[in-house]
C-alpha cells in the first residue's frame, strides 16, 4: 500500500484487502488493511460501503481465476463512472500452483 500512496498522494482512500491475519498489521501505515476473502460478497460489499464507493481497483489477489472473477463481477459494477479496474499478474493464473 505505500507504492500506492506515493503515487496516489496523501489525500487518497486507500484500502488493502488480504485473507492472510498477518497483514493486519499494516492497517493506518499507508492506508486501511481489511482481513478477509476477495471471493467473499458480503465482505467485499462492506469494505465498498466503508470506502463510500471505488473508483480504481487494483487485484493483486489469489492469482486463482476463480478468485479474480468472483472480485471482479462483484466491484467492476460498483465502479464510479471513469474508474478503473486493474488486474496485476494475470499470466499467474496460468501457471499449476494457480
Amino acid at each position: 500500500m505505500a507504492v500506492w500512496r506515493k503515487y496516489f498522494g496523501p489525500d487518497a482512500l486507500i484500502f488493502g484487502i488480504d485473507i492472510d491475519q498477518r497483514c493486519a498489521v499494516f492497517d493506518g501505515h499507508a492506508g486501511a488493511d481489511r482481513i478477509g476473502s476477495q471471493d467473499d460478497p458480503k465482505f467485499l460489499n462492506s469494505i465498498v460501503k466503508e470506502m463510500g464507493g471505488l473508483d480504481v481497483v487494483i487485484d493483486v489477489g489469489s492469482h486463482k481465476a476463480k478468485h479474480r472473477l468472483a472480485g471482479f463481477e462483484l466491484l467492476f459494477p460498483l465502479l464510479a463512472d471513469g474508474g478503473i479496474y486493474i488486474c496485476e499478474d494475470p499470466h499467474a493464473s496460468y501457471w499449476p500452483d494457480y
